[in-house]
């Protein structure tokens, strides 16, 4: 859900505490060279940014004593619910992202010469469903900065770019 912010103008200054450091991962990795790095700051400002939707928990019945059970929504969900949902991608995509995700933040992702293409685009993927998870969460128009090319965007314009919600 997004984030009411209530707010005239809306700079890094009055962003929420969390959207700060999601937007600070994401910085930090259009600065970095190596893709693998670029690629964990990325999912890394994604997964802290997904975490913040407000999905409904999971319900589940005992058929045998009709017991109930509640399950709240993971990182999982909340993390396919930006790459689908908000972004567009194919439950695919987002499978093959996740599987990237846990390969490189479990420690058993190599980098070879016939998968690193791949890499760039995945990056290309993530970067586009992170800002439009940000925006979403910000609430800022599809048309409004930053643009969702999934070109990475000048380190400096993604600290300095200030949001002016219309009157």
């Amino acid at each position: 859900k997004p984030i009411p912010l209530g707010y005239e103008s809306l700079s890094l200054d009055s962003m929420p505490p969390k959207i700060k450091r999601c937007i600070s991962f994401y910085s930090h990795s259009i600065k970095d060279k190596n893709i693998i790095t670029s690629i964990s700051l990325l999912l890394s400002a994604l997964d802290l940014a997904s975490g913040e939707f407000d999905l409904e928990p999971t319900v589940k019945h005992c058929v045998n004593c009709n017991h109930k059970t509640t399950l709240n929504t993971g990182i999982a969900t909340k993390f396919e619910f930006a790459m689908v949902e908000i972004s567009g991608y194919s439950r695919g995509e987002f499978k093959k992202i996740w599987k990237l995700r846990n390969s490189i933040f479990h420690g058993f992702f190599e980098i070879t010469a016939e998968n690193v293409r791949e890499l760039y685009e995945q990056r290309k993927t993530i970067s586009i469903t992170f800002i439009k998870t940000i925006k979403h969460l910000l609430q800022l128009k599809e048309n409004e900065l930053p643009l969702e090319t999934g070109t990475l965007l000048n380190p400096d314009a993604a600290i300095t770019v200030e949001y002016f919600i219309p009157e």
